[in-house]
Order: C-alpha cells, then structure tokens, then sequence
C-alpha cells in the first residue's frame, strides 16, 4: 500500500496517457484515484471525504463506459467510431446530458437534505445563520480574508443581515436542477450560478470545491458545443430522470445541516527539538489535511456534541449552540484519553509519511497542494520555519469555545479545554 502511494502520481499519470488512446485507461486512472484516497484514509485511521472528488470519478467512468458502448455498437454495426453514418447518435449525447443529472442531483438532493432537518422544511432557510460558517473557519485559520483586520467581522455583520435571503437563494438554485437539465441554456446559467457559489463560499469558509468548479466549466464547455445539435425530448427527459435516482446508482452529496457558534476547536501543534510549540496550519498534513480539517468526526467526552465547523443535524442541539447555552466541562462527561487514541495513530502515520519525503522540509510546499478545506497561510506564517527533522512530537489541544462578534473582532468565549501529547520518541 505505501509503495503504491508513493508512486500513485506516476501511475495516475500512465493511465491517463493511456487513456488518450484507448478509453479504458481512463476507468483504470479514476479507478486508481479512488483507490488511493481509500488507501490513505486506511493508513490514516479515518476515511477522508469523498465528497469533493467522488462525483468526477464516477461521472467520469460513467462516460467512459458510455464511450466504449458507443464503441461497441458502431463496430458491430460495421461502421468506425468517428464515421458520420454512425447509428449510435443517440449515445454520447444522452450520456452527456445524464453526467449533467448526475453532477445536479448533488445540488438537488442537498437541497432535499436541508428540507428534511428536524426543525421541519424551512426550519434551514429561516433559522440558520449560514455565516456561522465564517467564524468557525476564523476560529480554525481556514478563513481567506482573516488578514484583513476588520473585515471578517464587517462580512460577518453583513451576512447577518441577509442570510435568510442567502438561504433562500442557495435552496431554491439548488432546487431548480431537476428543471434546468432540460434547456442548454438553463444547465449553463445554473453552472455559472453554481460556480459563483463555490467562489463565495470558498471567501468566507475556506472550503474550496474546486473539483466542482472545473467540473462545472466542463459542462459549460460540453453545452455550448452541444448546441448545433437537436437533442430530442428523450434526451433531455434522461438528464432530468438521472438528477432523481442517481442516489440509487452513484454516491450524491447530500450536504444539509445547522450551523452553530458553538465550536469544538482541535489544533495540533509541533513540538520542537528547543521545546518551543507552533501551531500547525491543516495544510500541513499534505492529502490528508481534509481528515485533520474535518475534526472533531465524533463526539470527544466533556465537550459541546457539535461537529465538523460547529456543525449539526440536531434540532435541539442547534438551538442551544447557536445561543452559546451548550454544556461544556468534567460536568457532562469524565475526559477520557481513548478518544484519542485514533487522533494519535493518524498523527504518528502523517509523521512517517512526510518523512518520507522528498521534498525539503522547510520549505512549505503544502499551501499549493490544492486542499478542499485551505488554510490560510497569513494565519501561520511561522510554520514554514519548522523543520521535520526538529519535530520531537505534537500536542493536540481541544477548545470548546463560543464564538461571536462584537465590534469589528471576533471574539472567542472559551469553556472547557483539554490535551493530549503525542510523544515519537
């Protein structure tokens, strides 16, 4: 497993040459992708999102399957792939269309997840403060613009304002997608819309979904060179039927929650051969800084219950930590050190894996490994000093804290904080 992802970037690289060729090398390099997040998520001790990456695997291998059917049938029916007597017109078009539903359902059905929170259907769009989001990835060094004095606050004061009516927006695009798969012009304008949307939303959470941006521009791209083309109602009625039961055949994001001030803080930070500490950016923990990012993934004794980004699907649960009213400390549950004890393992194999390096350890080549979840490098700009071979071991400090703005600063409430030491020697 380790040989194989050392040298995934290599193997990746053959397939897709052979891919250029020959289809097929396309499902084995999506394949491979797949296989290596599994593979380093097993290493690691937790399974690394596949939210961000998934649905250009699949979809990807959907096409290719698609394009080897095509393949099939023309040579069957005596007639070259590229021949314009082809008799399979009817394929790559509905294909492309279905990708199309494919990408939407993840969009379509997010939407379905937020109307089915336990607060009732509008619960999301008129109770939740979307831009908590912001706080909590300032709280977490994910934020873009947390360099820039006031301006977090001012952003967050703003959003404060008009999250309903952002609310509004978010759930009603994301609605419309089993409608606009039908028109050309409604699947590019959606597109747009979308992308615009993960820009937004990468500004003021740090989460970036870049992977949907270009798959987005690629729907874009495939659309327009679509369009001196007829595509007959079938077509399009596939494209709209795919955004409904694609659950029953890919893996769908379906991406709805509450979010809360209430944040349980996880940082890690290195401890130096001098005995000095710093705080370690997620970035640092190269493929695996999604897993770091997303703690805590489970509850931690004595700490507030909520989760990745203060993050909630509970009702109660939301308006209590929304109001800052969450229980925290030895009151509500005896700390206990195995909760880390995954935490641990998954610090010690990151450890071993940037030993193993290459590349020097000073120099911070993790702020352009393209993270789904980014932190800012202005947050830690001494980071880039430490060097792997300093590194005598990490200490894990937990945060229940509430977060909130006041003036121009956010302002931090801590209430119960814990350690766990991570000892390599």
């Amino acid at each position: 497993m380790l040989g194989a992802r050392n040298w995934g970037c290599w193997i990746a690289l053959a397939f897709g040459i052979v891919g250029w060729w020959r289809p097929s090398g396309g499902i084995l390099l999506l394949s491979f992708l797949h296989w290596q997040k599994t593979a380093l998520g097993a290493e690691l001790g937790y399974n690394l999102s596949w939210i961000d990456y998934l649905a250009l695997v699949e979809i990807g291998q959907f096409l290719v399957i698609c394009l080897l059917a095509d393949r099939i049938i023309c040579t069957l029916c005596r007639y070259r792939p590229n021949s314009k007597k082809s008799t399979t017109p009817f394929i790559l078009p509905t294909a492309v269309v279905a990708s199309v539903g494919i990408h939407f359902a993840n969009y379509f059905w997010s939407a379905i997840e937020k109307l089915q929170l336990q607060g009732g259907p509008l619960s999301w769009v008129f109770e939740n403060p979307t831009h908590n989001l912001l706080l909590a990835a300032y709280e977490g060094g994910h934020l873009p613009i947390s360099q820039f004095g006031a301006l977090p606050a001012l952003a967050y004061q703003l959003s404060d304002h008009l999250f309903i009516a952002l609310n509004i927006f978010i759930l009603t695009t994301q609605l419309i997608g089993v409608l606009a798969v039908w028109s050309r012009r409604g699947t590019i304008f959606l597109t747009i819309i979308y992308d615009i949307t993960h820009i937004g939303i990468f500004i003021l959470s740090g989460i970036f979904f870049w992977k949907w941006i270009l798959l987005n521009f690629a729907i874009i791209a495939a659309t327009r060179k679509s369009q001196p083309f007829v595509l007959p109602p079938i077509t399009r009625f596939v494209g709209v039927l795919m955004v409904l039961i694609a659950p029953m055949f890919f893996n769908i994001a379906k991406l709805g929650w509450y979010d809360t001030r209430s944040f349980t803080s996880i940082t890690i930070a290195a401890t130096l051969s001098d005995g000095s500490q710093h705080v370690l950016p997620t970035n640092f923990f190269g493929p695996n800084s999604v897993a770091f990012a997303q703690l805590p993934d489970s509850y931690i004794s004595g700490h507030f219950g909520t989760g990745t980004y203060g993050a909630t699907s509970d009702y109660r649960l939301f308006k209590n930590g929304n109001s800052c009213s969450l229980p925290a400390g030895v009151d509500v549950g005896k700390f206990k050190q195995s909760d880390f004890d995954r935490l641990d393992k998954a610090i010690r194999q990151d450890h071993i894996r940037r030993s193993g390096k290459l590349l020097s350890s000073d120099w911070p080549w993790y702020n352009i490994f393209p993270h789904h979840i980014w932190s800012n490098p202005f947050a830690y700009a001494n980071a880039s000093e430490i060097k792997q071979e300093d590194i005598r071991g990490y200490r894990v400090v937990v945060d229940s804290v509430c977060l909130s703005v006041v003036g121009d600063k956010v302002v931090r409430d801590s209430r119960y904080v814990t350690f766990h030491d991570v000892a390599l020697d």
